[in-house]
Formats: C-alpha cells, sequence, structure tokens
C-alpha cells in the first residue's frame, strides 16, 4: 500500500489538508505528535507509532524513539544528527544503521571513533 498524497488533522474543531511531501519531520511528545512542514507545525493527540505505521514504506524513515523524518528533505546527517528543514535532528543510535542503509552512499565508509572518555563520537569517512 503506497502512502496517500495528503491526509488530514484535527485542530481547533476542524480538519486540516496536510500534503505528505511537504512534511519535513514529526516528533512525538508522549500520546501526541509534532508534525512540521515547510509553512508550519501541527500539535496532533495521535502517537507517533500510528504516523510510523502510516508512513511505513515511503521517504519517511524513523532515526530515533522520538523522530521520524522525510528523507527528501534531509540535508545532510553524522552520527548524532540529522539536518532537516534547516533543523537538527537527533539520531538514536540504535537507528543510525537504518538511516544508512536507506541512503546513497559515496567517498569511503562511515564509521564510528569514540573518544577515551566516551563523552563525544565522531563521524570520519575512510
Amino acid at each position: 500500500m503506497s502512502v496517500p498524497e495528503y491526509f488530514f488533522v484535527r485542530e481547533d474543531r476542524q480538519y486540516l489538508k496536510i500534503i505528505t511531501a511537504e512534511v519535513l519531520y514529526l516528533t512525538a511528545y508522549k500520546n501526541y505528535t509534532k508534525i512540521v512542514t515547510s509553512k508550519r507545525s501541527y500539535m496532533v493527540l495521535s502517537t507517533l507509532h500510528r504516523f510510523e505505521g502510516f508512513l511505513a514504506g515511503s521517504q519517511f524513515c524513523r532515526i530515533h524513539r522520538s523522530h521520524i523524518i522525510n528523507l527528501s528533505h534531509m540535508s545532510a546527517f553524522d552520527t548524532g544528527f540529522v539536518v532537516v528543514g534547516g533543523v537538527k535532528v537527533s539520531i538514536g543510535e540504535s537507528y543510525f544503521a537504518s538511516l544508512q542503509e536507506r541512503l546513497y552512499l559515496f567517498g569511503g565508509q562511515l564509521q564510528t571513533r569514540i573518544r577515551s572518555d566516551n563523552t563525544s563520537k565522531t563521524a570520519v569517512l575512510v
């Protein structure tokens, strides 16, 4: 099943149309999900898990237990964050490999180096 071109969310006693391709990312806030588009953001009473099922198999990718991003709007990434729509969105360690699998990478292998004090990570192209 493919993802519809648009969907509706309830806000102020009405339903507003959101174009799926305009969604930059989604962020979980307990039972609510913040949907950020290129024009504005919406707070919806629905879990991120429900949106993940709706957006499965499309250009969207879960990169953190609290974030789903639209790969079409991603401009850069590192082991700790993704830049989408000019905003840094954090990547969970367990989601980084699945993100890499969804992308075409050229110019070396991305490896993670962890400093001896385990406080920072750096992605290095080798």
